[in-house]
């Protein structure tokens, strides 16, 4: 591994922003279910598909990390592309099942590539650059730019699916390309080296120390755990809501695209909040507004409802870079990639665990419902940590 000079390395906050916006440039999001059913794939088979995606990402994300620790950042990202390039391929020709099924495990491994290296390197090479402090407002950037685009794709891939369901895939194809000749541009800065050659020893090691003996880490990875698998449900939950309120079909991708505007906007900002707040209380204000949308949605259910599901999904664009801010913060550059891994892990974690129990209670009970007792369930535990994190609150950087 070649490691760059400081001003060497500069293109890579640019390069890093276009390469996460195209990663995420997925044309076909807002008619997938369509095209599932009209390449006969059942309803049960598309919940079927998610599963096996969210499995194969909590299998390769702590591994992939330590790849990035271990092979460097450029590397995991351009095989991470690659990936990405041949899983959304697969997708684009696939007629059934299996084929599916190949294509998401692909993506998985693609996203998990992609998931952690990216933050430890643009924060390495701000490091490198003397501008770690800028790194709240250089993430929130991306993923403004990364939202704004799915938003862009969302409504042209419903325009498009006029002409075909396919064309919208078969277009996110060219943009996962663009991000690999994007990967290969990138430069590695200079960083320490894990220098261990025990793999999975070492990577226990880190695990144990991240999430048994810093509880300052473990506590900031837990609410970022809690608070990124319920804005992810809200997602699961919009196009049901939506369809039950009233909301025209034609009008589905145009709502998502407001919604990801929404997500980039309150990530864009973040980094102005730290001039206003502490960023611990800060943290417990976006856990409130995530909580509180779900319990407002439990009586809302009108078209009004929409506004409540954008403010919860929005919140993610915010403690997306306030945590991922501070996990930084705490950790040194030779573990930062598989330590921001153990975070997405554990997200994918809860998420797993969280989402049959929203499933279930859907079908026992009524949508609205279903969000009430979440908000009030989610509250609850949300409260709990919030409480235990007080021994350890001085210890979080503020």
């Amino acid at each position: 591994m070649h490691t760059q000079p400081a001003a060497a390395v500069r293109g890579n906050i640019w390069k890093l922003t276009a390469l996460r916006a195209s990663s995420d440039a997925f044309f076909a999001i807002g008619i997938i279910v369509p095209f599932f059913l009209a390449n006969d794939v059942s309803i049960a088979q598309v919940f079927y598909l998610q599963a096996i995606f969210t499995a194969a990402i909590v299998l390769c994300e702590v591994p992939s990390g330590y790849l990035s620790d271990r092979w460097g950042r450029k590397n995991t990202i351009v095989c991470g592309s690659v990936f990405g390039v041949v899983g959304m391929l697969v997708y684009a020709l696939a007629t059934g099942f299996w084929e599916f099924f190949l294509a998401e495990v692909l993506l998985a491994v693609s996203i998990s590539f992609h998931s952690g290296t990216v933050e430890a390197m643009t924060y390495d090479t701000l490091l490198a650059l003397g501008r770690q402090k800028e790194y709240r407002k250089i993430i929130g950037r991306q993923f403004s730019w990364s939202l704004l685009v799915q938003a862009t794709a969302s409504v042209a891939g419903g325009l498009l699916a006029a002409v075909s369901l396919r064309t919208p895939v078969s277009l996110t194809v060219g943009s996962f390309a663009v991000a690999l000749g994007i990967a290969f541009l990138l430069r590695e800065p200079h960083r320490h080296k894990l220098q261990s050659q025990q793999h999975v020893r070492e990577i226990l090691r880190i695990a144990k120390a991240t999430l048994v003996e810093s509880a300052p880490l473990r506590s900031v990875i837990g609410v970022f755990s809690i608070l990124a698998s319920l804005t992810l449900c809200l997602v699961w939950f919009s196009q049901p809501y939506q369809t039950a309120v009233g909301l025209p079909l034609a009008l589905f991708g145009l709502a998502h695209a407001v919604m990801m505007v929404g997500g980039a906007a309150a990530s864009a900002l973040t980094h102005s909040a730290e001039r206003l707040v502490d960023d611990r209380w800060f943290l417990i204000v976006i856990a409130s507004v995530v909580v509180a949308s779900y319990i407002a949605l439990g009586f809302v259910f009108s078209l009004w409802g929409i506004a409540l599901l954008a403010i919860g999904r929005s919140a993610y664009g915010a403690f997306n870079a306030l945590c991922g801010d501070l996990v930084n913060r705490m950790t040194t550059s030779d573990i930062r990639a598989t330590v921001i891994s153990l975070q997405n892990f554990s997200f994918r974690v809860v998420f797993t665990l969280l989402s049959p129990i929203l499933g279930y209670l859907i079908g026992v009970l009524s949508l609205a419902q279903a969000m009430l007792w979440t908000g009030i369930g989610s509250g609850a535990l949300l409260f709990v940590v919030f409480v235990l994190m007080r021994r350890v609150w001085k210890e979080i950087p503020a």
